[in-house]
């Protein structure tokens, strides 16, 4: 492999010198073009790869054998070839003994490399498992279960639901239909958006060689390429190098605000959901973009991010730095709970707009920039990538023109977004004080995570106010709220007046299920923790056929079991308001999956503290304890007005009811804090100190065990 990645950069650089010499005369001449530049660039990627790479070869479904293996199948074959054509006994014989030495080697390396595989695999999962990626981990599972559905399609309905069956129909149905999907009505109603008074401190200079080479190193492996088929890897090999042969295509970009016309085009990929597939409706897209693209894209938006993103909203939590799920999680179920406790009047709407990515107004999200002072230049910039936008359907050469939403796939849409949805929420919230009282000077309106929003008020007034200016000016940008999929919650409403969208009644609920977690009117957990528990079971179950092999080590069956189960089902147990049943079925949950994984069964018999002992696992109860202190630690070092740290001790006006007050995480967590000793002020100076806190966490196992 190293050989390999030396051949490759030093082809690469051969080719760059002949570029060099190209690219001089033409600036000599003045004659420079930004597509023949990106085709030469592409040529050079695609010539190299083709020399020192080749050619993938294998089956599908069998990514883990690698070439020495194949090799050792080619071998193989070709001795079975010589036992069929052998003329004599004798020979026959003899290359049967060669074949059968080949045999025995094929299946010692195959099972070595499937070894390799899934300790790999156990590797990415615990990764993505501790970065809290549940998308990159949901993938390996499937990976490691090797239950993936086929993206491949059949026969689909027409909009009639006649069945269609040739091909030309079919390519026809599917460009209909994502043209239908990402191609919105334009509001009617566009607004006036001013720009702002002064641009923010951007630098709006072409891109350094540095900027280029981090760009490159955070491009992820292993993803589909653009239309192009070049992959990160490629650029990955040889950041420096690559930097050098991207810069001056990426000063002629920045020079005239104009991308190479193949930048500008996407494939997209279905991938089926539940439900009938011959119905188009039941399949969703991911597009892909070109991969040099996303390295210019990753530094503009990077350039505009680091600014931007002091004059958002704090109540948004999407996609921006050290802000999470968790977040938005932990600060509603402790205002559900304490709004419980002191009997406040609690209305909250949880919104769902009708596909919010693909609906934006394109020509107002441009104003949305500049009104939030974005300068000119890079306003341009992030419009040539929209400039003729189009996309086919897999390998269907019917193209058609995306004109709405931010583009899917793209690093700048997360950023982009969030700049059009605090346009609307700011002007959602101004003019008038509806939210719930915060702190003594400020309230708290709503919670985000890009267009999830859980909208709050303490009356049906100010929830009535606040749908129907969300709705007003979500409209005039493109954002529809969805009748069906937004409910209502309402917390001691003496009369449960419905909140109303568009002159509909709102559905109301007793649980909503918010950013994955159950959330439940009565701030229990019960719900959550049992939907959790089925998920893992669920996780458990598909993944039989490695804890039954007898290839993997028991070291990667329990690397695969904290990462891809336990990950799973603890997710949101942070915030969990925990009983002694539901800390009981987790626990027995726990020590049956590693009783399956050591294969002990009855009538051998183990005690659970041998058990554990033997996978060098806590108790689960230990395990929830040591998450939820991680997580008040991570709190405890916010800014003391961040919502999660304010919800920690918030409080509002009312009246407890009579007799003993019911527990609530709150309680827990001041109950084991009374144990430790420790008052919230302590608690606070030692979390400043990463490694004192870790160090204080991990020493809760034994401090648990003393006090049972």
């Amino acid at each position: 492999m190293p050989q390999i990645k030396t051949t490759f950069s030093l082809e690469l650089k051969n080719k760059f010198q002949a570029l060099q010499e190209l690219q001089e005369e033409e600036e000599n001449t003045g004659n420079t073009n930004v597509d023949a530049a990106w085709k030469r660039i592409e040529g050079i990627y695609t010539e190299s790869s083709q020399t020192c790479l080749g050619y993938r070869t294998g089956q599908k479904g069998k990514e883990w054998i690698q070439q020495e293996t194949w090799t050792a199948i080619e071998e193989r074959r070709n001795i079975k070839k010589k036992v069929t054509d052998a003329k004599s006994a004798r020979l026959k014989e003899r290359y049967q003994q060669e074949y059968s030495e080949a045999h025995k080697k094929v299946k010692r390396l195959a099972r070595k490399n499937k070894r390799e595989y899934m300790e790999e695999l156990a590797t990415q999962a615990e990764e993505a498992a501790t970065k809290g990626e549940q998308g990159s981990l949901y993938k390996i599972t499937k990976q490691i279960s090797g239950k993936f559905k086929s993206a491949s399609a059949g026969p689909v309905k027409d909009k009639q639901g006649k069945l269609l069956t040739t091909e030309k129909e079919i390519e026809e149905r599917w460009a209909e239909h994502f043209q239908e999907v990402l191609n919105r009505p334009d509001p009617e109603d566009t607004p006036e958006i001013e720009e702002a008074e002064e641009d923010l401190d951007i630098n709006t200079e072409p891109p350094t060689k540095e900027e280029i080479i981090r760009a490159i190193k955070t491009l992820k492996n292993n993803k589909a390429p653009g239309g192009d088929c070049l992959n990160a890897e490629l650029f990955k090999t040889d950041p420096e190098t690559s930097a050098a042969i991207l810069q001056p295509l990426f000063e002629e970009i920045w020079k005239k605000e104009e991308v190479p016309s193949e930048w500008t085009k996407g494939i997209i990929i279905k991938l089926p959901k539940k439900g009938a597939l011959n119905d188009c409706n039941n399949w969703r897209g991911i597009t892909l973009l070109s991969v040099p693209s996303k390295i210019l894209a990753k530094i503009i938006i990077q350039r505009i991010s680091d600014s931007v993103d002091k004059t958002l909203r704090k109540e948004q939590a999407g996609f921006r730095k050290n802000r999470g799920c968790m977040d938005q999680i932990f600060a509603l179920r402790n205002i559900i709970e304490q709004c419980t406790e002191w009997q406040r009047q609690l209305y909250i709407n949880f919104v769902d707009f009708q596909k919010a990515f693909d609906s934006v107004h394109r020509d107002s999200l441009w104003k949305i920039l500049r009104h939030y002072g974005i300068p000119q230049k890079m306003v341009q910039l992030v419009r040539s990538f929209y400039q003729n936008y189009s996309c086919t359907v897999g390998d269907n050469n019917i193209s058609f023109q995306v004109k709405t939403g931010v583009r899917q796939g793209c690093v700048m849409s997360s950023v982009l977004f969030n700049l059009a949805i605090d346009w609307v929420m700011r002007n959602t919230t101004k003019d008038a004080q509806r939210g719930i009282r915060w702190t003594l000077f400020s309230f708290l309106d709503d919670l985000d995570f890009a267009d999830d929003l859980a909208l709050l008020s303490h009356t049906h007034k100010h929830i009535q106010e606040k749908t129907d200016r969300l709705c007003m000016f979500g409209g005039q940008i493109g954002l529809s709220v969805s009748q069906k999929k937004t409910e209502t919650m309402l917390l001691n409403a003496e009369r449960p007046t419905p909140v109303k969208a568009y002159g509909a009644d709102l559905p109301q609920t007793e649980q909503f299920t918010y950013l994955g977690s159950i959330i439940r009117k009565d701030g229990g957990a019960e719900k959550d923790i049992k939907s959790r528990l089925n998920k893992a079971r669920n996780v458990m179950r598909t993944m039989n056929n490695t804890w039954k092999s007898a290839q993997y080590s028991t070291h990667t069956k329990l690397k695969l079991y904290r990462s891809c189960v336990m990950s799973t089902l603890m997710y949101g147990s942070e915030c969990w308001r925990m009983t002694k049943s539901d800390a009981a079925k987790l626990s027995s949950f726990h020590t049956t999956c590693l009783r399956k994984i050591l294969r002990i069964f009855w009538p051998r018999k183990i005690s659970n503290n041998d058990l554990l002992q033997r996978c060098n696992m806590e108790e689960m109860e230990t395990l929830i304890t040591q998450r939820r202190w991680r997580w008040i630690g991570h709190v405890l070092r916010m800014e003391n007005d961040s919502i999660p740290k304010v919800a920690l001790r918030w409080t509002p006006e009312g009246k407890r009811k009579r007799g003993r007050p019911n527990q609530t995480w709150r309680r827990t967590v001041e109950e084991e804090s009374k144990d430790l000793n420790h008052s919230w002020a302590t608690l606070e100076r030692l979390a400043r100190d990463r490694q004192k806190w870790r160090s204080f966490v991990a020493a809760l196992h034994a401090t648990r065990r003393e006090r049972q």
